[in-house]
């Protein structure tokens, strides 16, 4: 017996995308982990810390630079990847 001309085929592979890295200013908390934040084009989204940097949560306040990752496919949210040391 031969397979259907559908099993031919491999199925549809979505595409994946890196995530897009800059930097954000955090504006201001939302409780937990989530941080309202600026990005330096001017777009506000909702940034958050992942379990393994939650330590963090005390250590930012509203002015703090962090490193933010977001996906193309959703750009209204952010992973906080790191928190940027101030100059000087």
């Amino acid at each position: 017996m031969t397979p259907h001309p559908s099993a031919w085929h491999d199925p549809p592979r979505i595409v994946p995308f890196d995530p897009l890295t800059t930097t954000a200013r955090i504006t201001a908390p939302l409780g937990g982990h989530a941080f309202h934040a600026e990005l330096p084009n001017g777009k506000h989204v909702v940034a958050h810390l992942p379990d393994l940097l939650a330590h963090l949560a005390d250590e930012l306040p509203p002015d703090s630079i962090v490193e933010v990752e977001i996906t193309p496919f959703d750009i209204d949210h952010a992973r906080i990847i790191s928190k940027m040391k101030r100059p000087g």
